[in-house]
């Protein structure tokens, strides 16, 4: 308070000299404490303060508070939104690799089936070309053994007519022989 005080009475002096009139000193004036920038006196404070910069940083705290909390509860909104889409992509990706795995050994199924069917197919083209090869054979085989039976029958008809006549001649041989 005196370093006020002796601060105004300077400034008085500077005043005066200015004016061009005699400096009244500070004494003779009196000093109101809100003049010297002084708002609260007490035994824990005692540097001069005025009230509304206690206000002003008071306020300033409680936005910077406020806002915190808010950007906190936000970022809390945020990151369990963020929590939820990454969950739903995991999900989706273990899905995805889900069906991939399936996709692939239906695949898999799918080329062993073809490659079988391939192998078959390959099978039965040569069975069925080995059973036409067989079915000529045969065809050729009876129409020889066609032929042969006719021959037989021929041969045997042959021998039927030859033993008849052996047996008229033989018959004649005895007749002339008995004459």
């Amino acid at each position: 308070m005196k370093r006020r005080m002796s601060e105004v009475q300077k400034l008085e002096k500077e005043v005066s000299k200015l004016k061009g009139g005699p400096a009244k000193k500070a004494s003779d004036t009196p000093v109101k404490k809100d003049d010297l920038g002084i708002a609260v006196e007490g035994k824990y404070i005692t540097k001069d303060l005025r009230f509304r910069w206690v206000y002003l940083i008071l306020i300033a705290i409680l936005i910077i508070a406020g806002l915190t909390v808010f950007s906190q509860w936000k970022f809390k909104d945020i990151n369990n939104a963020f929590n939820e889409k990454v969950s739903e992509l995991e999900k989706t990706y273990t899905n995805l690799k889900d069906k991939e795995s399936r996709l692939n050994a239906t695949s898999e199924e799918l080329l062993l089936k073809t490659e079988r069917e391939e192998t078959l197919a390959s099978e039965y083209e040569q069975m069925r070309k080995q059973k036409e090869a067989l079915q000529a054979e045969r065809d050729e085989l009876q129409r020889k053994n066609t032929n042969l039976e006719t021959q037989v029958d021929q041969a045997n008809a042959e021998i039927d007519r030859l033993e008849m006549e052996v047996q008229r001649l033989e018959e004649r041989i005895e007749e002339l022989e008995g004459n």
